[in-house]
C-alpha cells in the first residue's frame, strides 16, 4: 500500500526546525531580542555602542516589555542611563503593567538611576495601572533613600492610588517609621482616609506598630481608646473588704511585629 512520500526527508526537517525557531522568537528570547537591553544590563560603554552600530532599535522591547532604559533603572546604572537618554531612549515609555523607568527605579531602590531621569527632565508624577507613583511605589517597598529623593524633587506626598492609598498609609501599615516621618516633615496629611476607610492610624494598630502609633498621635492622629475596664462591685458590709486581681490592669501581650518587607 502506498502511503506516499515519507515527510521525514533533511528538507521538510529542516524547514520544521526553522519554523520552531521563529515561532520562540515572536513569543520571546529574552533580553537577547534586543542588543541595547543586553548591554543595559550589563552596563558597558562597549556593548552599547556595539548595538547602535548593529542598528539594534534604541526603544526595543524584551519579552516582558521592558525597554532598555527600564533594564538599566533596575539595576542602578546611571552611565547607561545618561548613555541611552543621549542617544534617543524615550523615558516616556511603558511596561505592560504602565510603569515607567522611573516606576521601575523606584521599586528597585535604584537612586542613582533615579536621580538621572529626574535630572532629564522625566515626570515624577507619573501613573501606572494602579495609580501610583513612583513615591507611592518606594513608600510601600519600604526605599528611605528613595522616598528622600522624591520627596526632595518635591513629589506629592499626598498622591492617591486607585484604592485612595496614601504613601503614609503604605508606610503605616508596613511600620516603615523613618519614612513616615520623612512624608510628615514634607506636608503628608495624617487624618486621611482611603476609599474603604482606612486611615493611616487605623493600619498602623492593625498591624501593632506601635512606634509607628505614636509617631501618628504625636501629629494629630486620635489616641487609641482606653480599655474598658469592669465596674466594681460593692461588697456587703459583713463580708470581708475585696481587692482588686493584680491581673485586671495587665494589657495583652501585642506579640512581635510583622518584619518589614521593604528596605528602610
Amino acid at each position: 500500500m502506498d502511503f506516499g512520500r515519507s515527510t521525514h526527508s533533511p528538507h521538510n526537517v529542516a524547514a520544521v526546525i526553522c519554523a520552531f525557531v521563529i515561532l520562540l522568537c515572536s513569543a520571546g528570547c529574552g533580553t537577547h531580542e534586543n542588543a541595547f537591553c543586553v548591554a543595559a544590563q550589563s552596563g558597558g560603554k562597549a556593548e552599547l555602542e556595539k548595538a547602535r552600530r548593529t542598528g539594534a532599535n534604541i526603544n526595543g522591547r524584551t519579552a516582558g516589555g521592558a525597554t532598555p532604559l527600564m533594564v538599566a533603572a533596575k539595576e542602578d546604572n546611571e552611565d547607561t542611563i545618561r548613555w541611552l537618554l543621549d542617544h534617543g531612549a524615550n523615558p516616556r515609555l511603558t511596561d505592560p503593567d504602565r510603569d515607567t523607568a522611573l516606576h521601575i527605579a523606584a521599586q528597585y531602590g535604584a537612586v542613582n538611576a533615579a536621580g538621572e531621569l529626574l535630572d532629564h527632565g522625566v515626570q515624577i508624577e507619573s501613573r501606572n495601572a494602579r495609580g501610583s507613583t513612583p513615591l507611592l511605589l518606594a513608600s510601600d517597598y519600604g526605599w528611605l533613600d528613595m522616598v528622600d529623593l522624591l520627596l526632595d524633587r518635591r513629589a506629592d506626598a499626598n498622591a492617591r492610588d486607585r484604592l485612595g492609598w496614601t504613601p503614609l498609609m503604605y508606610a503605616a501599615r508596613d511600620g516603615f517609621v523613618k519614612i513616615a516621618q520623612a512624608l510628615i516633615d514634607h506636608g503628608a496629611k495624617v487624618n486621611v482616609a482611603a476609599s474603604r476607610g482606612e486611615t493611616p492610624i487605623s493600619l498602623a494598630r492593625q498591624e501593632r506598630h506601635v512606634e509607628l502609633d505614636a509617631l501618628l498621635v504625636s501629629h494629630g492622629a486620635p489616641p487609641a481608646p482606653a480599655p474598658a475596664t469592669a465596674p466594681r462591685t460593692t461588697a456587703p458590709a459583713t463580708s470581708a473588704p475585696t481587692r482588686d486581681s493584680p491581673f485586671q490592669n495587665v494589657q495583652r501581650d501585642t506579640g512581635v511585629p510583622p518584619v518589614p518587607r521593604g528596605k528602610e
